[in-house]
This record gives structure tokens, C-alpha cells and sequence, in this order.
């Protein structure tokens, strides 16, 4: 089993002070559906984008150079302080809790925990001492043969985790390890090939899986009879590439490979379409449904960033209901989104602790604010959470009732 517990990180894009958010309910259960509302600009995609973040991090610090620097991105008005990021999950049915404490510079701290029994138990800690100018390691006593002799490998703009991994077999850093680079999965609605191209891959077979995606794929599309995809790949010919490259970039990306994707829509009426002539929502359905399948069938973890651009409202209220379903979602996969789609407010389904709102104010230099519906008082349970927060209730947004569009223009006219 795979879970996000918590996530918090401070000093990042538009956080400037530490945000906490918790899959986590009142009832002590971990819901498989949260949702994140907030006006535009307010940090919504920020959140997506932090956690993204956090596991890029995590993942190309092993190719970084001894003499680069860190890429991060601190709050404009705290660019000299420290970045920092805590997050709890379960890989593999193990909880971790690690935390990764750095500038543009060097880690400064990074700490891995595990409860292997229930308990909290130390794997290993990282602390820059400021005076020696040097790293203290700790580590549980199991651990100091497996992963000390790393300590010289490991310069202080690499992360201990990457390189761990990179070096040992061990469950222990192994499972952490595969939470941000197989689990952890992010769609922030910009065309990923990938995704397409896992798509397709399901329409070419012959599996349970295609029968499952059209049948899905129906409910968006009455009258679709049959959808069907053929994939070409070939290798990349140096002598397809243009001449005014440097021949060093030709060698290299002759080394790759081309795809070429044909998807056709076969309808009832005896219509045959193919996908690049249809809507830009199906186009969108088709791309993001088959690595959707992927992540309930392995309970893996999807950041999806505006679930309904591009989509009619029943398409995002259907990618939900594929989460919540237990039927579905039998190995308990988790759907994190953005939205400004209020009628998912209207679901009895998605918990008020598993609704979060983003607002940033003048009072706290515009950075971004989290916070859960559960933490704001009275908010009665048979209130129109669709209505107040369209009035403002619950986060700011621009309310259009106290906006004098006449007076703008006559105003705008006044210096004529």
C-alpha cells in the first residue's frame, strides 16, 4: 500500500512561511480524494508544484556536478533563508517520515525515519555544521555498515537519499526512494507524451485494461463503438537530422528514438475520427485516462493540477468518482487536484477535511495561506458550500456582485 500522509514546506514560490497539508480526517482514516480551491494567483498550483518539486529534487540530484548549484526557489522577500520540506507516507506498507532542509548552496539537513513496528525509528540524519564546515551523520546502529561509506560519495549539493539509493539495494532506502520516482505521479496540464503514449499503449493490446477504458470512455462519448491505436517506433537516423546541427547533438539524439501515435474513434453511426480532428476535451480524456487506469491499478498517488481545464464538468466528476468508488479503487489509490469547478463542493462524497483552500494576503506579504474547511468556524454541516464559497466565505475570491462595471468605463472615459 502507498499513501501521502502530510506534506508541509516553507520558503518556497509563493509559500513564504510553512504550510501543512494532511490526507489524514478526523476519523483517523486517510481519504483517497482531496480537493484545493482558491481564487487565481493564490497558490493552488504552487501546492501541485512544491510536492513536484520535492521529488525532482530528490531524483536528479544524483547527476548534478560537484560545482553546481542547487536549483530552489525561495520566497522573493526571504531569498537568504533556507528552503525546507517535510513529508510523511507509506511505501510498501512502511510509513516514512523525511525531511530536507537546503538553499542554492548545500543541504543543510536531511533526516529519513521509518516505523517498521509502529514505532518512529531513525535510518539516518545529515546536519551541516556551520563552524567545521563539515556533515554529521547518524545513524541507527543496523544501518552504519550499509550506508556510511557513502558519506565521501555524497557532496553537499547532492541529496543522501538519490545517492543511496543509487548505491544500495536496501528496502529501506529502496522504498522511500520509489515513493517519488514510480508512486508520486504529477499532471500540472501541460501535454506529457508520456501519458499519451501509455494510453495508446492499452488501446493497441488486447487486455481487460482497454475493455475498461472504453467502457469509461462511453459514458464521456455516447454512440463510441470501438477506440484503436497503433504505435510506431523507430529508430532516430542521423541523416534525418538537420546539417546546421553541431554533429555532437546529431550523435545524440540519434541515439533516440521517434514515435509516431495514430489513435482512431470509431463511432456507432459508422464514423471513424481520428483523435487529432476531436475536441480538445477528448483529446485531453483520452491522454490522461490510461495513465489514470495505471495509477488505481498499482495505488499510486496522482497530483493533478485544474482537473477540469479542458474537460466538460461530467469528466471531472467521473475522474473523482473513480477514486472514491472502492470498487474501483481497490488498492487504494489517492487523487489530489485543483479545481475551480464548484460543483464538486456539491458531492457528498469528498469530506470537509478533505477540502482545502489556498489565499494569500497584504497582511503576510502576499504568500500563500492553506487551510482545510474543518478549521474554519462555523460552517454548519447543512450549509450551501457551493453558494458561501462563491460568496466569499471561506477563501477571497473576486466577487463580481460589488464590481461596478458602468462606473469602470465611465471613469475610463472621464479624461476624454
Amino acid at each position: 500500500m502507498n499513501e501521502l500522509i502530510y506534506f508541509g514546506c516553507k520558503n518556497l514560490f509563493s509559500f513564504k512561511d510553512k504550510v501543512e497539508f494532511t490526507t489524514e480526517t478526523s476519523k483517523g482514516e486517510s481519504s483517497f480524494v482531496s480537493v484545493i480551491y482558491g481564487a487565481n494567483a493564490s497558490g493552488k498550483t504552487n501546492f501541485i508544484k512544491a510536492l513536484d518539486f520535492l521529488k525532482f529534487l530528490i531524483l536528479s540530484s544524483k547527476d548534478r556536478s560537484v560545482e553546481d548549484g542547487i536549483p530552489v526557489f525561495p520566497f522573493k522577500k526571504t531569498q537568504d533563508k533556507d528552503t525546507e520540506f517535510k513529508i510523511m507516507f507509506k511505501s510498501n506498507n512502511i510509513k516514512y517520515a523525511y525531511y530536507l532542509k537546503l538553499n542554492k548552496e548545500r543541504v543543510n539537513e536531511e533526516n529519513l525515519y521509518h516505523y517498521p513496528s509502529g514505532k518512529i525509528s531513525k535510518i539516518y540524519t545529515r546536519l551541516y555544521n556551520l563552524e567545521s564546515k563539515s556533515y554529521e551523520f547518524e545513524y541507527a546502529r543496523s544501518y552504519i555498515k550499509e550506508l556510511k561509506n557513502l558519506e565521501t560519495v555524497c557532496p553537499s549539493n547532492k541529496i543522501f537519499l538519490s545517492v543511496a539509493a543509487l548505491w544500495k539495494e536496501m528496502d529501506e532506502i529502496r522504498n522511500p526512494f520509489r515513493f517519488f520516482s514510480e508512486v508520486l505521479q504529477t499532471n500540472i496540464g501541460i501535454g506529457d507524451v508520456r501519458w499519451i503514449e501509455r494510453s495508446a499503449e492499452i488501446l493497441e493490446s488486447n487486455s481487460k485494461e482497454k475493455e475498461r477504458f472504453i467502457k469509461l470512455l462511453k459514458v464521456i462519448l455516447p454512440g463510441l463503438k470501438a477506440i484503436n491505436s497503433e504505435i510506431e517506433r523507430k529508430k532516430i537516423s542521423i541523416d534525418e537530422l538537420s546539417s546546421d546541427l553541431p554533429m555532437e547533438l546529431r550523435i545524440l539524439m540519434s541515439q533516440g528514438e521517434s514515435t509516431n501515435i495514430d489513435i482512431k474513434l470509431e463511432y456507432e453511426n459508422g464514423i471513424i475520427v481520428d483523435l487529432s480532428e476531436e475536441s480538445k476535451g477528448i483529446k485531453r480524456t483520452v491522454e490522461i485516462l490510461g495513465p489514470i487506469l495505471d495509477i488505481l491499478k498499482n495505488g499510486s498517488i496522482l497530483l493533478f493540477d485544474e482537473l477540469e481545464s479542458s474537460f466538460h464538468p461530467i469528466v471531472a466528476e467521473n475522474i473523482v468518482k473513480l477514486f472514491l468508488d472502492k470498487k474501483q479503487n481497490l488498492n487504494k489509490a489517492q487523487l489530489i487536484f485543483t479545481t475551480h469547478d464548484v460543483n464538486l463542493l456539491d458531492s457528498k462524497s469528498i469530506g470537509r477535511d478533505s477540502i482545502w483552500f489556498t489565499e494569500r494576503d497584504a497582511k503576510n506579504d502576499f504568500s500563500t495561506e492553506l487551510y482545510p474547511l474543518s478549521s474554519i468556524e462555523d460552517v454548519k454541516s447543512s450549509e450551501n458550500l457551493r453558494k458561501n464559497y462563491l460568496k466569499g466565505k471561506y477563501s477571497w475570491i473576486p466577487v463580481m456582485d460589488n464590481f461596478n462595471i458602468e462606473k469602470l468605463f465611465q471613469d475610463s472615459g472621464s479624461d476624454e
